[in-house]
């Protein structure tokens, strides 16, 4: 796939969360997963509420991170100028695919 929003790349992405449980059988897979997972990332698409079969440019910065201990995501202007941010320790679930975040820290108009 490109990284261009298109419905081929949409039903790609389905495709996968729909049958992850084939393509990743064992739990181990599911952490080897998860462990490669780990880093920072630039939100570029998102899929509208669910009631869309393409995926929508995001109109704001937003990012994630996670490592070995910690989630954390936020919103902002751009880089330099974020409005909220959020940080806490996480616990992810490789049988249910599933992480459980916790907040601790909880940033305003942070740059």
């Amino acid at each position: 796939a490109s990284g261009v929003p298109s419905e081929e790349l949409y039903d790609a992405v389905r495709f996968i969360d729909k049958n992850a449980l084939s393509i990743y059988p064992s739990l181990d897979q599911k952490q080897a997963l998860w462990d490669d997972a780990h880093g920072s990332w630039k939100l570029q698409m998102a899929t509208g509420g669910g009631k869309f079969r393409i995926f929508k440019p995001v109109p704001i910065f937003a990012f994630a991170m996670v490592d070995e201990l910690n989630f954390g995501n936020g919103v902002g202007i751009n880089s330099d100028t974020i409005l909220l941010s959020l940080l806490g320790p996480h616990f992810f679930n490789p049988k249910r695919r599933q992480m459980v975040i916790t907040i601790d820290d909880m940033f305003l108009f942070a740059s």
